[in-house]
């Protein structure tokens, strides 16, 4: 019964052992995702502030609300 028991134990470890490399590695490739959607989200507001600005030269009479 306690060597059952041991062994349970062993594999429980083991399991323990393999979740906490899954979520290392889970939360590592969450961050490069979430690094690259932020550098995409101010590359598209820079995009879109140079449309902004050069539709804005296009029509100089036009004034910002």
């Amino acid at each position: 019964y306690e060597k059952r028991l041991d062994s349970e134990l062993a594999e429980i470890v083991d399991e323990r052992l393999e979740l906490e490399e899954r979520i290392k590695s889970l939360t590592s490739r969450l961050a490069e995702q979430f690094t690259a959607a932020d550098i995409l989200v101010a590359q598209f507001k820079n995009t879109g502030d140079f449309l902004t600005n050069q539709l804005a030269a296009l029509n100089p009479g036009s004034s910002k609300s």
